[in-house]
C-alpha cells in the first residue's frame, strides 16, 4: 500500500488527473490518499458542486473514488484563489466551508461503508505563506491557533451529529 497526497505540484495535483488514475483496476487497494482538496480549488479556480452544470457530470464520481481511497483527510478550507482561506468561520468564507465539510462527510461516509472505526482528520490551516498577513507589517490576518482550534470543534461537533446520534437512534 502506497500512501499519496492530494497537493499542488505533485502526482495527483488536480481532480481530473487524479480520477484518471484512482479509475484504473491496478490502482485498486493499492494506494491511500491523505486528501486535501483544498489545492484542487485553488488549482481549478473552483468550488466543486455536483448540482452546477460545470461538475455535474464529474465531481461526483471524482469525490467517491477519492474518498475511497482516503485514509487522512487534511482540514484545510481552500478558496477559488489559493489553498486557505484566512479564517473558515468568518462569514466571507461561508461558501467554502460548506462545501469543504459536504465533502469530508461523504470521505467519513465511505470511510464507515469500509468499515473504519475512526477517521483521521487533521485541521491543517497552515502559518504563512498559507496564512494571508498584511502588507508592510506581514503581520497574520487571524490567529493560527484559534482557526486551528475552531476547525477542530467544527469537525467535531459535525461527526458526532452525522455519526453517534444517528447510532442512538
Amino acid at each position: 500500500m502506497t500512501g499519496l497526497q492530494i497537493y499542488f505540484r505533485r502526482l495527483f495535483f488536480n481532480p481530473y488527473v487524479t480520477r484518471d488514475i484512482l479509475r484504473h483496476p491496478s490502482i485498486s487497494g493499492q494506494i491511500e490518499l491523505t486528501a486535501d482538496l483544498s489545492h484542487w480549488v485553488c488549482v481549478c479556480e473552483n468550488i466543486f458542486d455536483e448540482d452546477t452544470p460545470r461538475d455535474e457530470d464529474w465531481w461526483p464520481e471524482t469525490l467517491e473514488l477519492v474518498a475511497s481511497h482516503t485514509a487522512l483527510i487534511h482540514c484545510r478550507v481552500g478558496y477559488t484563489e489559493g489553498p486557505q482561506v484566512a479564517d473558515p468561520l468568518d462569514p466571507e468564507s461561508k461558501e467554502a466551508t460548506e462545501a469543504h465539510l459536504k465533502w469530508w462527510a461523504a470521505i467519513w461516509e465511505n470511510q464507515a461503508k469500509r468499515g473504519f472505526c475512526q477517521s483521521w482528520n487533521e485541521p491543517e490551516h497552515g502559518p504563512p505563506p498559507y496564512l494571508q498577513v498584511l502588507p508592510y507589517t506581514q503581520q497574520p490576518v487571524a490567529d493560527l491557533w484559534n482557526i486551528n482550534t475552531s476547525v477542530r470543534n467544527l469537525l467535531k461537533d459535525r461527526f458526532e451529529k452525522k455519526f453517534l446520534n444517528q447510532n442512538e437512534s
